[in-house]
């Protein structure tokens, strides 16, 4: 056997642990370097099918179903369910994290908290929204229970656009549904119960208003009260 090739090989069997208990391969040392399996921490780069408490990642991490009290860098999965997630975080079909900050990209994504650039080509919604997000076909309501309760910042949708209790910024989307606008909503069909700001649509409807309630193409409210 060539020499080189016989150091190499020494090398990496001194360097990689086999982990019985969090059913995991490891090349470095103590999780730092490449993780293959359910490893708990690492810091590198981390390859598993199904995650299982699993506590923080550093580094990038690529799983069928990513489950982590924190992800730090990079994540790919088919579904994720994270507790906090800082960075890229990428999931091809559903995405039900807790905390995202960062840049956050799904079929149709959810977070309690979202923080940065959301994107959901279905739709993209979370509990409190903060920053520029794409909200898809069918906006922030991804379920007939399931809206928005603060946008602050910008969201863009197709069909559906802004379905939320209160927002603070842009909103662009077919239908539009607010408890309370501050700020600019464009769509076709536009409604607030209460509006500080601007509609513009085929139809707008703001309840707070005295007199035009309803309006074609624009409707606004300066009033604070």
């Amino acid at each position: 056997m060539n020499k080189s090739l016989l150091v190499l090989l020494c090398l990496i069997l001194h360097f990689t642990n086999l982990t019985g208990q969090n059913n995991h391969l490891s090349i470095g040392c103590n999780d730092c370097g490449i993780c293959i399996g359910n490893s708990v921490n690492c810091n590198g780069m981390r390859m598993n099918v199904i995650d299982r408490n699993v506590n923080t990642i550093n580094g990038s991490n690529f799983s069928i179903y990513s489950e982590a009290s924190q992800s730090n860098g990079l994540k790919f999965s088919i579904q994720s369910s994270s507790e906090k997630v800082n960075g890229i975080n990428i999931a091809v079909w559903g995405l039900d994290d807790s905390v995202s900050n960062g840049i956050t990209l799904a079929t149709g994504a959810y977070s309690h908290l979202i923080n940065g650039i959301g994107i959901g080509l279905l739709g993209c919604s979370g509990k409190r929204m903060n920053g520029l997000f794409f909200s898809g076909l069918i906006g922030t309501r991804i379920s007939s229970s399931v809206i928005s309760e603060e946008i602050n910042g910008v969201i863009l949708g197709i069909i559906g656009g802004a379905f939320c209790k209160e927002l603070n910024g842009l909103a662009v989307g077919g239908i539009n549904m607010i408890e309370k606008q501050n700020g600019v909503v464009i769509g076709i069909s536009n409604e607030t119960t209460e509006l500080h700001g601007i509609q513009f649509g085929i139809w707008n409807k703001a309840l707070n208003n005295r007199r035009l309630k309803g309006f074609p193409i624009v409707n606004f409210n300066f009033r604070k009260r």
